[in-house]
């Protein structure tokens, strides 16, 4: 069924619950797994079941739900083994006999015993794992957090401390609340004590700096702000604060610098910074550049609240023609701006903020999340005034992509796959790595259907994947732009942007109502659900190859329990023939949702093969990285 699918549908995900060795006949029963607590009660975490008859064909395996309870349908006459594993926890195990009698259900009861030093268990994050209880006492506290419900996030998060005080996600998002509510001596314990527990923690450096910004004591932040960047180097809330540290100091070309860095990390998510830009220009004394950052402001971040701030700093330097008046209305307005301890931002507000272009909504958007942003939610920068010719794109992309489907016959190359189970947070809790000798080609058909056949060490079915959750056709994402394909969706060329520093037009697509999904396909139980997506994709302004795309569901699909699927792929050149490049996938990163458990996958292939239409020489190996740029 799987190489079917592939051969109809370019990139799909197909999930298979059993193996044929588990289902066979058409008289089946359930089998309940109750997962206990070592207290005896319910348990209240997130357990791995598997199912196995001991024979060949592998494992079933579900996730514990309500009342730590995993169901497992389908099953056959027989004896199975049943093996429990839940962070923190010690391997529980037990079995469950079906007999002859079909269609009913078998329970089985499985406790869990605390690992030896449970309290200093890790993960495979490499932080510190927690209880159960105090998990979800998190998790409901970040959840609070993120709604703006203050009170509440601090009432879970307290409860979370008490159980788990070493936790160094525990106190930093306890100091995070704490400083949303500019309660500063309480959220700086939490902030130190958590950068403390982690050393490598970003986030944390990243909200003890934005402390000492509100505080006034600039020299302080800088060297937080510095100390975040250094262990990420892509924290776009340090470098938007630190930005807005430099322009207080009158450091502006720092400032500018540290804010098209935010900018750029923040991928939609820091547009506020660009108005930091603007003033930062008008400090320099350059009215055009400093007017053209500020209505790019305006224009890629119309909701933000310092909008109007913008427009009366557009109006005051469009009235003058004097660097050094322009600079003396930038100094004036920075002045009256920014905080310091005889004049902090308002207690009784909690949007306030003394960064400019930032408030809590924009803060939150910095908040660790265990998915990226959907591609509506975050609108990537573009350039004022650069036009974009969106048939010329569509018709260049296009031809780039038709060459690859075209000319080549087979592609090889390496693929690494790390397939991590995640918490809430966005934490691993289980990791799996594989890798491959992975082989693909295109396939055109006469009825205007392209597909993709793929085999992994030869093989080709649900079982090469970890859990059982295959996840085929990522290779294939570009032929969105295919000439095949590219009608099934509305498109619009948002502008001319950058990526890694280089001009690129940045494409919208979303599937058309009405037009059935043809790109992507999710497989249950040999039912094809179809996908309709939306996406965004990065098209080099010189040589129209694409250079990154990302995807979201337009719509959750409730009646598989498939409420999220968000892909970010980039590309690399690889040589062909004659001094051809052809882009492909250097890396995909996959989040999805199924059955309330959320999944990352990171996909990366290397050593590229080409083989060209009708010719069964190897025309180049590639480097294994791509180039890298300014």
């Amino acid at each position: 069924m799987l190489s079917a699918v592939l051969f109809l549908i370019a990139m799909t995900l197909v999930f298979a619950p059993a193996t044929r060795s588990q289902v066979r006949g058409s008289t089946s029963a359930t089998v309940v797994v109750r997962v206990e607590a070592p207290d005896g009660g319910p348990f209240d975490g997130s357990a791995d079941v598997s199912l196995s008859s001991g024979g060949e064909g592998g494992a079933q395996h579900e996730m514990t739900r309500d009342q730590g309870q995993a169901e497992f349908n389908g099953v056959s006459e027989g004896l199975y083994y049943v093996v429990v594993t839940a962070a923190g926890y010690k391997e529980g195990e037990g079995r469950v006999e079906v007999g002859q009698q079909m269609g009913g259900a078998y329970t089985t009861w499985v406790r869990l015993e605390p690992e030896a030093n449970t309290t200093n268990a890790t993960g495979a994050s490499g932080k510190p794992v927690l209880a159960p209880k105090a998990q979800k006492l998190l998790e409901r506290g970040v959840q609070a957090l993120r709604a703006l419900k203050f009170d509440e996030a601090q009432k879970q998060l307290q409860a979370a401390y008490k159980l788990a005080p070493g936790n160094p996600d525990v106190n930093f998002f306890l100091g995070y609340t704490f400083l949303q509510e500019k309660d500063f001596s309480n959220a700086e314990g939490y902030l130190t004590r958590a950068t403390s527990l982690d050393p490598h923690y970003g986030d944390a450096f990243a909200a003890l700096g934005q402390l000492r910004l509100e505080q006034g004591d600039l020299p302080g932040a800088q060297t937080t702000l510095q100390q975040a960047i250094s262990v990420d180097k892509e924290n776009w809330m340090a470098h938007w604060a630190l930005a807005s540290v430099d322009l207080r100091e009158s450091m502006f070309e720092d400032a500018r610098s540290e804010a098209e860095a935010a900018v750029q990390y923040g991928k939609g998510a820091a547009n506020g910074a660009e108005i930091i830009i603007g003033e930062a220009w008008a400090g320099s004394g350059d009215i055009d550049k400093a007017i053209d950052a500020l209505n790019s402001f305006i224009r890629d971040a119309p909701g933000n609240s310092s909008v109007p701030a913008a427009q009366a700093l557009i109006a005051k330097l469009t009235s003058q023609k004097d660097a050094d008046a322009v600079r003396a209305i930038a100094l004036s307005d920075l002045a009256r701006s920014a905080s310091s301890p005889a004049n902090p931002p308002d207690k009784a507000s909690p949007t306030a903020s003394s960064i400019p272009g930032m408030s809590t909504t924009e803060a939150n958007l910095s908040l660790p999340q265990w998915a990226p942003s959907d591609v509506d939610k975050v609108k990537p920068a573009v350039a004022m005034g650069v036009n974009c010719s969106l048939p010329q794109v569509l018709e260049k992309a296009g031809a780039k992509v038709e060459e690859l489907v075209t000319n080549v016959a087979n592609i090889d190359a390496t693929e690494q796959l790390v397939h991590e189970r995640l918490d809430e947070l966005g934490k691993p809790v289980q990791t799996a790595k594989v890798k491959y000798d992975y082989m693909a080609n295109f396939v055109e058909y006469a009825s205007r259907t392209i597909g993709i056949s793929e085999h992994r060490n030869g093989q080709s079915d649900v079982s090469v994947f970890p859990a059982n959750i295959a996840t085929p056709g990522l290779i294939s994402m570009a032929l969105v732009f295919h000439p095949v394909f590219r009608d099934d969706f509305q498109m619009t060329c948002e502008g001319r942007g950058d990526w890694r520093g280089r001009p690129a037009w940045i494409v919208y697509f979303r599937q058309r109502v009405g037009v059935p999904g043809r790109v992507s396909a999710f497989v249950l139980n040999g039912r094809v659900y179809r996908i309709n997506l939306k996406g965004r994709a990065w098209i080099m302004a010189d040589s129209f190859e694409i250079a990154h795309m990302e995807t979201d569901l337009i719509h959750p699909m409730a009646e598989i329990q498939f409420t999220l699927q968000h892909i970010s792929a980039d590309y690399k050149p690889v040589h062909f023939a004659a001094g051809r490049d052809l882009w492909l996938p250097a890396s995909a990163d996959l989040y999805f949702e199924f059955r309330r458990q959320r999944y990352h996958r990171r996909d990366s292939f290397s050593r590229y093969k080409l083989f060209a239409v009708s010719s069964t020489q190897v025309i180049n190996q590639p480097a294994e990285t791509p180039p890298a740029h300014p």
